[in-house]
């Protein structure tokens, strides 16, 4: 009982890392929650046109409009939290209420009713995809993410955090795609197989934001920060984004880094029609996952010696000639799979280090206005996740349609599969390249400890004259 009491212990200081319990709490929440998300981007469009039957271009509509609409529910939900006050904090109240919607969308999403025509299919498809995304998924994101913020400052707890927690999502995501393969192929991609995917996935997220309630305590609040800081309104807060440059870059980053991970949604297309090896979804994730994590562990032990910065941009420039590559030869398997595991390695000092990266723009942002606008960072910041995320999902469907892609024909036309060939390399080789060049202008690493020493000082002052 006392080890008990003891892990599940909080401190209240925001300097102060995150308790094992508090670690566990955000880690299995967000795990869950992205095993879903990746689960969706993957299947979604396969599950529309392969099993519903819905047109390639209705899909890619549909889901542009769906997350772009997603960007103002991330604003909605930032000032609903933002004038949140309970006895539980700001955020950490919403994973208690988000749990069952979350629950419930996921299971309306799939049941679609299997004899329905093809007006109303689509019709339930657009209002449940809608639903699942804007009331449900979304708030649930947001809540995590402003909930971290309200927890600590201390840089080496989130880099702590991202180290253990985006290896546990790797595998967690690639065990979730193999699961979902393994049901739907048993059972011929059945509406049944994917009404068990989504009470699966749906259950696993609920569990998580109930986790994520019982383990956690925020710690920010109108006394740990400045009076006029903590009550400054939205009207105030945005044009303090504007100055704020590498949040900038960081939201144009998160739009491409969206774009890239919805062309995830194309890799069993690419699979089944010009590699015609369906089997292949699970041996590529396991190449992935295992030199991703190869990549995760080595980055702390290379950024010893190399910044931080460098080992992504290179990972970066790698990424852009392999894509080329296997563009120009997109029927070599051994090619696809080696560029696959290359890939896989030298991308993981980004995906370690770009939430870091976004989450200081916070205390940049307070540094330099004066104004702690983490609510509105995170707000935004997902709004441009949201449509780089929409846009990628929707060039799919519409880049396949314009192939001439059906998704009830078994064997694809030729302009079909060249578009299948496009949309899975050549648009990542653009989004690796822009991603170059915003994140060559990102210096905010060597400033970093200046700032939080500098606000530190700030609110040492302040909280002297409120006492006194």
């Amino acid at each position: 009982m006392a080890s008990w009491v003891s892990w599940i212990k909080h401190s209240n200081d925001i300097n102060d890392p995150l308790t094992s319990a508090e670690l566990t709490g955000l880690t299995f929440a967000g795990t869950t929650l992205a095993v879903l998300n990746v689960v969706i981007n993957v299947f979604i469009a396969y599950f529309y046109t392969n099993t519903v039957g819905l047109k390639a271009t209705t899909v890619g509509t549909l889901l542009l409009i769906t997350r772009v609409a997603d960007g103002f529910s991330d604003l909605g939900m930032g000032i609903i939290i933002k004038k949140t006050q309970s006895k539980w904090g700001q955020a950490r109240p919403w994973c208690l209420r988000m749990a069952a919607p979350l629950l419930v969308s996921v299971i309306l999403t799939f049941y679609i009713p299997q004899y329905w025509d093809l007006t109303a299919k689509t019709l339930y498809a657009c209002i449940s995809y809608f639903l699942m995304i804007n009331i449900a998924i979304t708030p649930a994101g947001l809540v995590g993410s402003v909930l971290g913020t309200n927890m600590t400052v201390s840089p080496e707890s989130r880099r702590k955090n991202a180290l253990i927690s985006t290896p546990i999502v790797l595998i967690c995501s690639v065990v979730g795609n193999m699961v979902v393969l393994k049901i739907t192929q048993s059972m011929n991609d059945s509406y049944e197989a994917w009404r068990i995917v989504a009470v699966m996935f749906g259950l696993l997220a609920f569990v998580g934001q109930l986790a994520q309630f019982l383990l956690t305590r925020e710690r920010i609040t109108k006394f740990s920060i400045a009076q006029e800081n903590f009550n400054k309104s939205i009207k105030e807060s945005l044009p303090a984004l504007i100055k704020n440059k590498y949040f900038i870059i960081m939201c144009f980053v998160g739009m491409m880094t969206a774009v890239d991970g919805a062309m995830a949604g194309c890799s069993i297309f690419y699979l089944r029609y010009v590699l015609n090896k369906m089997e292949l979804l699970g041996v590529m994730g396991i190449i992935t996952l295992f030199f991703m994590l190869s990549g995760i562990a080595l980055t702390p032990i290379i950024a010893k010696k190399i910044p931080v910065k460098h080992l992504i941009l290179a990972g970066l420039a790698i990424k852009i000639a392999t894509y080329a590559i296997n563009f120009i030869s997109p029927g070599n398997l051994a090619l696809f799979l080696c560029f696959t595991a290359l890939r896989s390695f030298v991308g993981a000092p980004l995906m370690l280090n770009s939430s870091v990266y976004l989450l200081n723009t916070i205390e940049y942002g307070e540094f330099k206005t004066g104004i702690r606008a983490n609510h509105l960072i995170l707000s935004v910041s997902s709004v441009c996740s949201k449509i780089g995320s929409g846009f990628g999902g929707a060039l799919i469907g519409w880049m396949l349609a314009f192939g001439g892609y059906d998704g009830l024909e078994a064997v694809q036309t030729t302009s079909a599969r060249n578009m299948i060939i496009a949309i899975y390399f050549l648009i990542p080789l653009i989004v690796s390249a822009i991603c170059f060049i915003l994140l060559s202008r990102y210096k905010l690493d060597e400033k970093y400890q200046y700032i939080i020493d500098t606000i530190n000082r700030r609110k040492e002052s302040v909280k002297t004259i409120i006492l006194s």
